[in-house]
Formats: structure tokens, sequence, C-alpha cells
């Protein structure tokens, strides 16, 4: 798989600023935009008025992170943006959120339910990137990213959903004491972009060790994705994955007895049908 294999739909205005920041660092990336506010597609760097790569669902200019006037939105014009994903040329879709928001949350549960509801004739790969919000968010926020986790958790809507890959904005990153809130998430966004970018780097770098169709098997896999930075100065592989994991802008895997095994001498270990190392 390479970067012009999927596109990435910006959900919201949390979802487009991070499908942007990741669409800027190569042309061949196919984003688009989907909102109720247009002043939030037109501040982005990669919006095309030409090329009309966003649509918004709302003759307003945004929902003030109301989630039930974006679900209301929505659901008016769901069938519109389905339309819209099956008509791009790429198999495989990446829906970019907030889980917090009005807007981008709202699409995504909207969409998400609806393609469970067509039982398996949506012929695209969905995968998901959601935006967790700082536990030092409003309360309004906290509770929209409760509802929208709970709504695309649900079962029915879990099967429509390839792999999930989870951004933290709780976790700590360098020089954060200076920084606003604001601000860090906008770091946190351009550090994950770094990091997923580099990953369609690894079979230039790597070639027959690990060439486009591994990467493919990593990227198409079901489940949770991760994706750490490597610190070169550990004296085991397990000990740099330990210090990438607790330093990674991604939310830590959850526990459960799906993905962990229990080993002889008591240890806990995650299962991975995939290790892509380069």
């Amino acid at each position: 798989m390479e970067r012009g294999d999927f596109a990435l739909i910006g959900c919201g205005g949390a979802g487009g600023n991070l499908v942007d920041t990741i669409a800027k660092q190569d042309a061949r990336y196919a984003p688009y935009y989907l909102n109720t506010s247009i002043t939030d597609i037109q501040s982005l760097e990669t919006y095309d008025d030409i090329a009309e790569n966003y649509y918004t669902i709302s003759t307003r200019n945004g929902v003030g992170r109301d989630k039930i006037k974006g679900t209301a939105y929505a659901k008016q014009r769901v069938s519109n943006m389905l339309d819209i994903m099956l008509k791009l040329h790429q198999d495989t879709i990446y829906l970019v959120t907030s889980f917090s928001g009005g807007s981008g949350s709202s699409i995504v549960s909207v969409i998400i339910d609806e393609i469970a509801k067509l039982q398996g004739q949506f012929n695209k790969t969905i995968n998901l990137i959601g935006i967790l919000p700082s536990l030092k968010s409003t309360d309004k926020l906290l509770n929209n990213a409760k509802t929208t986790w709970n709504e695309i958790m649900d079962n029915k809507h879990k099967s429509c959903i390839n792999s999930f890959i989870f951004i933290d904005n709780n976790v700590h990153i360098p020089n954060e004491e200076n920084m606003n809130e604001e601000e860090k998430e906008i770091a946190i966004n351009n550090e994950f972009a770094s990091l997923f970018n580099r990953i369609f780097d690894i079979p230039i770098d790597n070639g027959t060790k690990f060439d486009v169709g591994n990467l493919g098997n990593i990227l198409n896999d079901k489940g949770c994705l991760y994706i750490y930075d490597l610190p070169t100065d550990c004296t085991s592989f397990d000990v740099a994955m330990s210090k990438a994991e607790s330093t990674s802008v991604l939310c830590k895997m959850f526990r459960t007895t799906k993905n962990t095994v229990v080993t002889e001498d008591k240890k806990t270990k995650f299962v991975c049908n995939y290790l892509g190392l380069s």
C-alpha cells in the first residue's frame, strides 16, 4: 500500500485539521473533507475549490459542538456522503475525527450506522483515526466523546470498521509546560502526522525485507494499529518497545482477554497479527 492507495476523509474541524497536516507532507495523499462549516474547510491548505475535495452537510456555518444538532444534519445528508465515498477510486478509506466535537463525531457515527444497515453491501474498507480529548476539556466535550465512543463501539458498528488508531491528547510531550491546550494539540497532530507519513517510506528503506505488500498486510489488518518511533540507545528490543510506548502520542492499548495472553512465567503479553520493524 502506498500513499495514493487510500483516501483520507477529515470529518469536522479537528479531523479536517489532522488530515490537512498529513496531506501537506506529501502531494500523493488524497484528502477529502466533510463538515458542517465551510469556513473551517476553506481555512485548510489542502482544500481545493477546483477539485471540490469537500462537502458541507449544513447551510449554516458549524454546529457549535452540539452533537444533537450535528447528528440531525448528518442524518439528512448521509446518503450523499456515502455516494461520495463510493465514487472515490480508492478501495480503502480512513475516516478521521475528534470524538469530542459536534460535527466530525456526528458525521462518523451516522456514516458507520448507515453502513451497518447495508449489511455488507458497502464495498469499501473503512479504517478509523479517532482523536481522544484531553481530560481537562469541558464536560460537554467529554460527554460528546463518551457518547461517540459508545456509538462506534456498538457491536453492529465495530464490524463495519476494519482498524482503529486512537490519538491521545492526554499524553506528555516535550516542552508541553510552555504550551496552552491548543498548541499542545497542534504539536500532537504534527507528531502523529510525521509518524503516519514515515510508515510509507519503510518499503523504500528496507526493500525486499519489507516491501509494499508487507505494509499492506499491516495497514489492512483488523484491530488496533500502533505506530512507534523506536529509540536507538536501548539494550534490547523489549526495552525499546517499552520506551516507545511510553512516549507515543497514541492511546495505550486496552487489555482484554481477546488481545492478551499470559505466559508460563505469568507475564501478560499482547497478541499481534503483524509486526513491522524498520
